[in-house]
């Protein structure tokens, strides 16, 4: 489970695809409103890897993941279609209290 992003905001409505080591979807979910996905009632020992491929934002796909148990905080960062490296700035601002 995790949340979909664009690195700022949540994104909801965003399609996740899970599939086996085989290369064969196995699930499908979408993203809620908060962003939030979760795969439910997978079997422990296995490979994994998902994919996310939308028209607005740039092709995602995992590195292989071996399920041992639970794995929770598996956030997604979506880059746009749209944006270069060179659009995307991070300013750093030190907050004195």
């Amino acid at each position: 489970s995790g949340i979909v992003t664009n690195g700022v905001r949540a994104l909801p409505n965003i399609p996740i695809l899970l599939y086996d080591h085989n290369g064969e979807l196995f699930k499908k979910v979408t993203s809620s409103e908060n962003g939030y996905y979760e795969f439910i009632n997978l079997n422990s020992h296995s490979n994994f890897y998902m994919i996310v491929d939308t028209e607005k934002y740039k092709k995602y796909s995992s590195k292989d993941i071996y399920l041992l148990k639970d794995m929770t905080d598996n956030s997604i960062i979506l880059k746009s279609t749209d944006a270069t490296e060179e659009d995307i700035q991070i300013e750093v601002i030190e907050v004195k209290e």
